[in-house]
């Protein structure tokens, strides 16, 4: 398995737009077989969440190479598996 960075931005529809948080990234790391099914497991825990919270829209992700942040401390991002339902508090909405 190999890890990704995985990102997706998200607007909250219920602030006011000139609140920090009207629109935020989420970064989850990502463990799969190959890039496309990080991007489509990411892509999937995304939607999951924004279903459960339509106040939350998806504005767009993107999956990275792990290595572009090997000089950045990445403890706080979530680790999460391919295929792995993870909670909400685990992800960090």
């Amino acid at each position: 398995m190999i890890q990704y960075m995985y990102t997706v931005w998200l607007r909250d529809r219920l602030a006011d737009k000139n609140e920090q948080d009207y629109e935020y990234p989420v970064c989850i790391i990502i463990e799969a077989e190959n890039e496309t099914l990080a991007k489509q497991w990411g892509d999937k825990l995304s939607s999951d969440f924004s279903n459960r919270y339509h106040e939350n829209e998806i504005l767009k992700s993107k999956i990275e190479d792990i290595d572009k942040y090997k000089n950045q401390e990445l403890t706080s991002v979530p680790l999460i598996k391919y295929g792995y339902k993870a909670t909400d508090e685990e992800i960090g909405w």
